[in-house]
């Protein structure tokens, strides 16, 4: 009577390991490259004892520090720093979470202050103009969601849009500009 053996697997070294060791081993990769891909997509704290990679710009109304280094993920910080802003807008905060809808991709959050413009008038071009740079950049190719708000003195609230959608949208310009700004759900606090 034969009996089957569990097959072991050869290593480099000659010796063998067992199935039960090799599914151990491969759970513990499992875990280490999810806990890698948790801290690059923003799941860690903030570690203040470094220094500030972009000096703070004037402040939207006096109260409050604004400028990319305002931002807690440091590829979205990137990727903010590198636009190009009208003049008048500045980032208030800004944040990336794993997104509860697709676990592979980030939910990005963006507050702007505009000052002089307290209606969606002023934020939605600003936010479509945001959509369309992110679209082309590759932290847009893992973005879920993006949600920008605008904050400042001028507002009575919040007002922020939103694109629950973001890798379902095109962000060029098609099928027309004023269709693609019809794509952002709006809220107001």
């Amino acid at each position: 009577m034969r009996v089957a053996l569990p097959r072991r697997t050869p290593t480099s070294f000659g010796a063998t390991i067992d199935p039960r060791e090799r599914a151990r081993r491969r759970s513990a990769k499992v875990v280490a490259a999810l806990g890698t891909i948790a801290m690059l997509t923003g799941c860690r704290t903030i570690d203040d004892s470094g220094p500030v990679a972009w000096a703070p710009i004037e402040d939207c109304d006096g109260t409050m520090p604004t400028g990319p280094q305002m931002i807690s993920d440091p590829s979205f910080s990137a990727f903010v720093s590198g636009l190009r802003l009208p003049q008048n807008v500045q980032v208030s905060s800004g944040g990336a979470r794993v997104s509860t809808a697709r676990p592979d991709q980030v939910d990005l959050t963006l507050d702007l202050c505009l000052p002089g413009s307290a209606d969606l008038d002023g934020l939605v071009p600003v936010a479509t103009d945001l959509a369309r740079a992110l679209k082309r950049h590759e932290l847009g190719t893992r973005t879920a969601a993006l949600s920008v708000a605008c904050v400042g003195p001028d507002m009575q609230g919040r007002m922020e849009v939103r694109d629950p959608d973001f890798q379902v949208h095109p962000w060029d310009g098609t099928p027309s500009p004023a269709a693609e700004s019809r794509v952002w759900e709006v809220f107001v606090e």
